[in-house]
């Protein structure tokens, strides 16, 4: 089976319009800072923390934020890291804290505090992540293409456990390396496992959706779980999409619609 490499930077410069992070009009009267301390109370005291603001447009900011576990007492600055963390990250708008919540602290955001959300930004905003973590995109692609060429050797030599982890490292350290992501693919179908297959060629094509090779192995997949009409389906979507993709697809496409035929017989 083909095994696909392209010039990473180019694809991640392709994805940058993609992965964005949504940001809201921040109101004017409210200053947020890295490590305010904010609580509200419903049933029970709900309580975050600022550890990120995104204000890189200067017109639309955005809150990163960690959600405490929800206590009965209202939180004070000095107890608040004693609830323990519910929700690690999530982005937040400047305008879901202007009413409600109020301020009671801020504590210096530790590096400790970061790790979801650089793992946030890892898959939305990979330039900003490079940045952030102190990096290069260069690096960093670097870095994985190596685990990638080594899995590559490891699966030649047939060596296919080795390979995946080598190619999930890869996929650590850039998570929109969609080759490495087909090859995992490739080495559960050698290995007969066309199910897990097709979990790693759906992931795939929810990075790059112009990946034709993806799409054809999935609907080998599909041919060999004897799901004809998801094949046909994937086949007939993939020509209309790329016409100039149609010869590789064709052959199969009326096969199995003559197979399609008989099962209706």
């Amino acid at each position: 089976m083909p095994k696909i490499f392209t010039s990473l930077i180019c694809l991640f410069s392709s994805l940058l319009c993609v992965y964005t992070v949504e940001a809201h009009e921040t109101p004017k009267s409210t200053q947020y800072k890295e490590g305010d301390f904010y609580v509200k109370q419903k049933d029970k005291w709900e309580t975050l923390k600022i550890i990120n603001v995104d204000s890189d447009n200067p017109d639309d900011t955005t809150l990163h934020v960690t959600f405490f576990q929800h206590s009965e007492k209202k939180p004070t600055e000095s107890s608040v890291e004693q609830l323990g963390v519910l929700v690690g990250h999530t982005p937040l708008s400047t305008e879901a804290l202007a009413e409600d919540w109020e301020l009671i602290g801020n504590k210096p955001v530790k590096k400790s505090e970061l790790g979801y959300f650089h793992e946030y930004l890892k898959h939305s905003n990979f330039q900003k992540y490079a940045h952030v973590t102190g990096q290069t995109v260069e690096e960093l692609i670097a870095l994985a293409n190596t685990k990638y060429k080594e899995a590559y050797s490891l699966s030649e030599q047939k060596k296919f456990n080795d390979a995946i982890s080598l190619y999930l490292e890869a996929l650590n350290i850039f998570p929109m390396f969609y080759e490495a992501i087909d090859n995992i693919a490739f080495i559960y179908m050698d290995t007969g496992d066309c199910q897990e297959a097709l979990k790693y060629f759906d992931h795939s094509l929810s990075i790059n959706p112009s990946n034709v090779t993806a799409r054809y192995y999935m609907g080998q997949c599909y041919i060999q779980l004897r799901e004809y009409q998801a094949a046909a389906s994937l086949y007939k979507d993939t020509m209309e999409q790329f016409p100039n993709e149609k010869e590789a697809f064709e052959k199969t496409y009326l096969l199995l619609l003559d197979v399609l035929k008989e099962t209706e017989q």
